[in-house]
């Protein structure tokens, strides 16, 4: 007899078990989609922060505080959704792996970028400009 559906095809592939990984898997795109908007940021300003545009840093402050945060907002309405209790562990499974994901993009993103900065000159760790020292 064939199975009827995805869940019986074994005795090790529960429905906890499918909704543990779909609770990851949701925590590992969301973190992901938040830190590839950080990314984009970085690689489509970098003409304006090279002439240390304070209005394109500070916007550039609100996109990736508000990407970041409404991810966030987004998973756990999605774990509401889905039934997913407060104290649930998949509950926590899915913001671990939502940090996971998040923090591993955020460290790729900023290496790429401090690259960019010390090939380009910019590497005085600044991001407002000074005034011209004279000598």
């Amino acid at each position: 007899m064939a199975p009827q559906s995805i869940y019986d095809l074994g005795e090790d592939l529960t429905q906890e078990t499918m909704t543990t990984w779909g609770a990851i898997l949701w925590g590992l795109g969301l973190g992901g989609s938040a830190a590839c908007v950080l990314a984009l940021f970085l690689i489509f300003s970098r003409e304006r922060r090279r002439v240390r545009s304070p209005l394109i840093v500070g916007l550039g402050y609100l996109l990736i505080g508000r990407s970041a945060i409404g991810s966030l907002l987004a998973l756990l309405a999605i774990g509401d959704r889905f039934g997913v209790d407060r104290h649930d562990p998949r509950h926590y499974v899915t913001l671990y792996s939502y940090t996971i994901s998040y923090g591993c993009w955020v460290f790729a993103s900023v290496l790429v970028e401090v690259r960019w900065r010390k090939s380009v000159g910019l590497d005085d760790k600044s991001l407002v400009a000074s005034p011209n020292k004279k000598h």
